[in-house]
């Protein structure tokens, strides 16, 4: 079976997006295309893109939907998601190319050999853009892998995080930040931080998931132990996601578009 969900609860959620569209192997099932767009900065106030799809055939997966975003919180084990793991589900043909459109510009995405799963720019080159862009993606299509369609998004608007200011004990603690405005955006929000001072690295994480209204509060029973640490920070991301089906033969596609701001906290 094939489900649809807002990425929250993993411990790795919010900092490893492509560790968790993990499929599950099967040489029958249905082709899913899986990708994550993160914007990097590139210069002052310019940013780019490393775009990846990768194309599988799966008898089960999970997806990441912004649509459905609501506000929860869970203190959860953090990893940087470096250990996540080979995907083993087998990879398909997509055809000749796919299509990127982001703004105005063009690219094409190309697989470097008969049997990888990614398509990616040629020589790995990023591609300039600013983040809100319009995207167009154009998949040409393979009769035996993932059928030729067309899907249309937004890229991840850029997001300004406000002052935090820590709560007194026992209290919640408000985040604000620049909403994108209209529907379909989501807001993560990562408190990282080491459980103890003898734990030289981030091991604990509370992830929350926000509606992108521009105000929300993690609750002061999820915080505490964040306040409490030595070692703590703040990463927070606006996603937007394509999540769509293709009737014939029954596919799914899923590309994650990720703005990400690193937070100073006192």
């Amino acid at each position: 079976m094939l489900r649809y969900r807002l990425l929250a609860s993993a411990a790795a959620a919010v900092l490893a997006m492509a560790a968790c569209d993990m499929p599950q192997s099967g040489s029958v099932g249905s082709p899913v295309a899986l990708g994550t767009f993160k914007a990097d900065p590139s210069g002052s106030a310019s940013y780019s893109m490393l775009p990846s799809l990768a194309f599988y055939r799966v008898t089960g997966a999970m997806f990441v939907n912004t649509s459905v975003a609501s506000d929860s919180c869970l203190d959860a084990p953090y990893s940087d998601g470096t250990d996540a793991g080979p995907v083993v589900a087998p990879g398909i043909s997509a055809g000749d190319y796919v299509l990127l459109s982001l703004g105005s510009r063009t690219d094409t995405l190309r697989r470097s050999m008969l049997g990888d799963p990614f398509y990616r720019t040629s020589g790995g080159q990023s591609i300039p853009f600013t983040p809100g862009d319009s995207m167009v993606i154009r998949v040409a299509g393979d009769p035996n892998g993932f059928p030729a369609s067309t899907f249309r998004g937004r890229t991840a608007e850029a997001l300004t995080v406000g002052a935090v200011n820590l709560p007194a004990p026992g209290d919640q603690m408000t985040v604000n930040w620049s909403p994108a405005g209209g529907s379909g955006a989501a807001v993560l929000v990562a408190l990282r931080y080491a459980s103890s001072d003898s734990v030289a690295s981030f091991n604990r994480q509370v992830a929350c998931t926000f509606v992108d209204d521009g105000t929300a509060a993690v609750p002061a029973p999820a915080v505490i132990n964040w306040l409490r640490s030595s070692r703590r920070d703040m990463v927070v991301q606006r996603l937007r996601s394509i999540l769509e089906q293709v009737a014939v033969p029954r596919s799914y596609f899923n590309v994650v578009s990720v703005f990400e701001t690193q937070v100073s906290v006192p």
